[in-house]
């Protein structure tokens, strides 16, 4: 998929009216229209738009909203660093299927949660969303209903998508809540890992345990038709990112699928059946991601600068592993081979092609074509 094609499946919402809300949600006035018979002070959306309808010099008489009679101005502008920043980590951390909320460790999450969301509403979020610790790990939670006024679509907005800044800092987040820099020995990379619910896939049960990951390798082996239609749909998401990276910043990334897991409940877990995508930021592109996005948390900058002072013309990098992604039923060219990895700031590619043949990881089979017989 390219970036005219992501475009096309781009949601490309920018403002929330009273329109998009559930129809039982309340909202106030500071004036009553004249067509409306109130309960209070309040009516119902669906009331409101039984009688009115969608109504843009109407909506700018609502002043609250909800139960807790939350103070609003409509439409909502989501186009804004606010939204962005919302939109990562909620992405990443946050729980929208009921409530908004998060529930990790990092203060600094729970301080960006609840910064944003004041610059969205006003200082009375400061009193209503509620922090405590769960299971000895803190629970930012916000009214309910900010889950419709701030939507959280499984693939990246317009809005975020066609813009440089808003990418940078919806990366920068992203990878500060899951990416991870490696830096040991001479391995030097950046990976980040996303869940991902592929149930739609499955038309029978798998021979696998409940709640036990089952890597990719394995599931290869039991069921190739099935793995290869999974890496062949990749989480859209992680598409997204990977386009945005090349676009804007000149940065290739490799998308691998680890596992999957069979879950007890798709409540919560990426699904009935969920699969573990990774990202991965190789050789020179690191340097680029350093530079360009960079990360949030001190611990994460100290080792990302540790890692720009390599070079890295010899690190390790999966080259086997990147003819698996080019590669069609196992078979890959020479050509694509070497341009992949001409990109990512390899000088002698080949190489690597002449030591998997030479260890028996693949064998030639017409001139530059390469069948992968070893599969890790």
């Amino acid at each position: 998929m390219n970036y005219e094609e992501y475009l096309k499946i781009s949601p490309n919402k920018t403002e929330i009216h009273y329109w998009d809300l559930p129809e039982n949600v309340s909202v106030g006035f500071r004036k009553i229209p004249k067509e409306i018979t109130p309960i209070g002070n309040t009516v119902t959306v669906r009331r409101l738009l039984e009688k009115i309808g969608k109504n843009r010099d109407i909506e700018k008489e609502i002043n609250t909203i909800g139960r807790k009679l939350i103070k609003i101005k409509f439409p909502i502008k989501l186009n804004n660093i606010n939204y962005v920043r919302l939109y990562a980590l909620m992405n990443s951390e946050g729980s929208t299927n009921t409530e908004f909320s998060i529930h990790v460790p990092e203060k600094e999450f729970h301080e960006l949660f609840k910064n944003s969301l004041i610059n969205f509403f006003g200082e009375q979020m400061d009193k209503l969303i509620v922090c405590k610790k769960q299971r000895n790990i803190l629970r930012s939670r916000a009214p309910t209903i900010i889950r419709f006024l701030l939507p959280i679509p499984s693939t990246i907005p317009k809005l975020i998508f066609k813009n440089k800044k808003f990418s940078r800092e919806y990366l920068r987040i992203v990878f500060e809540a899951e990416g991870s820099p490696i830096f040991v020995g001479n391995k030097r990379y950046i990976s980040l890992k996303r869940n991902s619910d592929i149930s739609q896939f499955f038309n029978k049960n798998l021979s696998y345990p409940t709640e036990e990951r089952i890597y990719f390798k394995q599931l290869s082996k039991d069921y190739p038709s099935l793995a290869q239609k999974i890496k062949e749909n990749p989480n859209k998401i992680t598409i997204g990112e990977k386009i945005i990276f090349k676009k804007y910043f000149d940065i290739n990334t490799t998308i691998l699928p680890e596992c999957i897991r069979i879950n007890k409940t798709n409540f919560r877990c990426g699904g009935k059946v969920s699969v573990r995508w990774n990202t991965y930021i190789y050789a020179r592109n690191v340097n680029k991601f350093i530079e360009k996005i960079g990360f949030l948390s001190k611990s994460k900058i100290k080792k990302s600068m540790k890692m720009l002072k390599f070079l890295g013309q010899r690190e390790q990098f999966f080259a086997l592993e990147l003819m698996k992604e080019i590669a069609k039923n196992n078979i890959f060219t020479t050509k694509n081979f070497v341009k992949e990895m001409k990109e990512i700031g390899y000088k002698s590619p080949m190489a690597y092609i002449w030591r998997y043949k030479n260890s028996g990881k693949i064998k030639r089979i017409e001139r530059g074509k390469y069948k992968i017989l070893y599969v890790d």
